[in-house]
């Protein structure tokens, strides 16, 4: 193999290699076992699998919060648009007697 060749074929592994420090001995090596064990020893595939997933969880995640704030807007928009003069602060007794009471609206009875 001639020289230029041989820088051709390190500059091609260059740009398809990935170096990545500072990484957890314990995340490195759970990162190896799972290659070894799903993907052959793939680390590229691995983290082409771990990418997806994580794009995956983001777009459940946000439709989840998005399904939760429709929900509380429409428990919200139910206790809101009830008609206020429900809600007062008279008291009924077992009785059948009305105690009148408080304020409503905003204004003394």
């Amino acid at each position: 193999m001639k020289n230029e060749e041989f820088n051709d074929v390190v500059l091609r592994e260059k740009e398809r290699s990935l170096f990545i420090s500072r990484v957890p001995k314990n995340t490195k090596d759970r990162f190896m076992e799972l290659a070894n064990s799903e993907f052959a020893g793939d680390y590229g595939l691995l983290l082409q699998w771990i990418y997806s997933q994580a794009i995956e969880y983001q777009n459940m995640k946000s439709v989840f919060f998005e399904s939760i704030n429709m929900k509380l807007d429409s428990i919200i928009n139910l206790f809101s648009s009830k008609n206020e003069e429900q809600f007062s602060n008279d008291i009924k007794l077992l009785d059948g007697k009305v105690l009148k009471g408080g304020k409503k609206h905003g204004k003394e009875k």
